[in-house]
């Protein structure tokens, strides 16, 4: 019986090592109905689980399989990790913690370093990371963490160093170039920004976000055009990457070609309905083709769905009013925008829009 058992148990396996995991599940699950207590079966039956995505059967076997043995590294490595999918973070926090008693590895601090993170407890990362560090000094992930982490704390010089390490170590991560691209942007190192999105193009051509934020940079420095068309390769890969619809509208409208921003709004209002920003902005660019019903109605509704946008929505129904020479109501709406947000008289003091209403 117990031969039968270790051929079920090693044809279990075969099948698992050819790809085939329902007949592995299978052998398995027949094998610990004769072994229930079997601390292994339970785990590698949690493990196969996990690999079809059966998460929560996955998170009973792997628990039975630690209550009978403690120790077992890679059900609690496993385990560690649905609870940090899960949002469970203290769960996988001190799942790590077991696994540092257990073989305190590069790996095993790493993991600890971004469970902190995830947390924003980025002091106590910094300190996981450089266990990390101290253990394996070629982990270029660790590093990369490590600039992540003095990122958020905003000590920009701090994180381009340690990123600067981490591609030293491995030059092909796109990731690492994307980020070090983000802290030289915010230094103001425009041209290193630059070079460090088209590398992370370069490696990763379906990298959305490095195509909004080099085409966000090549506006600032007065290339809408070719802002625009990486706006819109960025649409190509993901038609609904709101950051580069809203860039690209922004755009289009800034330079004046409002008939085709109308297009990126009204994609951006599919997506959110009701969001006061793109109303508002959708309803400009119909102001300025002309189309003052189409614009009043935006106005309106962005006034109605939004007690934070509401200023803003009645003053540019007031610009409107005062276009179409409806003074009086311009005036009243302007005066109502004015109590709810004070801020919007200072700029109306150079807003040829509302000219002869103060």
């Amino acid at each position: 019986m117990e031969k039968e058992n270790q051929n079920l148990y090693e044809k279990a396996f075969d099948f698992y090592l050819s790809g085939d995991l329902i007949n592995a599940l299978a052998l398995l699950e027949e094998f610990l109905s004769q072994n229930p207590k079997h601390p292994y079966a339970l785990f590698n039956i949690g493990k196969i689980h996990y690999e079809l995505g059966n998460k929560d059967l996955a998170k009973a076997y792997l628990e039975e399989a630690i209550k009978l043995k403690p120790d077992l590294y890679e059900a609690l490595r496993i385990l560690a990790d649905i609870y940090t999918e899960e949002g469970n973070i203290d769960k996988a926090l001190e799942l790590y913690r077991r696994l540092e008693k257990i073989h305190p590895s590069a790996e095993v601090y790493n993991n600890i370093g971004y469970l902190y993170q995830l947390k924003g407890e980025h002091e106590k990362a910094i300190e996981a990371f450089d266990r990390a560090i101290k253990k394996n000094p070629k982990l270029a992930e660790a590093y990369y963490n490590k600039a992540l982490s003095f990122r958020r704390l905003g000590k920009l010089e701090e994180a381009l160093k340690w990123y600067n390490k981490a591609i030293e170590l491995n030059p092909k991560d796109p990731d690492f170039y994307y980020n070090r691209g983000i802290v030289k942007k915010k230094l103001g190192d425009f041209e290193g920004a630059k070079k460090d999105f088209e590398t992370t193009i370069r490696l990763n051509p379906s990298f959305v976000r490095a195509y909004n934020n080099l085409a966000n940079i090549l506006y600032q420095e007065g290339n809408p055009e070719r802002a625009i068309e990486l706006y819109k390769k960025a649409l190509s890969i993901n038609p609904n990457y709101t950051d580069a619809l809203e860039n690209i509208a922004l755009v289009l409208r800034e330079t004046g070609r409002c008939a085709e921003a109308v297009k990126y709004y009204d994609k951006l209002l599919q997506l959110y309905p009701d969001m006061p920003a793109y109303l508002i902005d959708k309803g400009i660019c119909l102001k300025e083709l002309g189309d003052y019903e189409g614009a009043e109605k935006l106005y309106k509704r962005a006034a109605e769905v939004s007690e934070q946008f509401k200023p803003l929505a009645l003053y540019n129904l007031a610009c409107l009013y005062n276009l179409k020479g409806e003074k009086e109501k311009a005036k009243q709406l302007l005066e109502e925008a004015f109590k709810l947000d004070p801020e919007l008289k200072e700029y109306a003091k150079t807003d040829p829009e509302v000219e002869g209403l103060i």
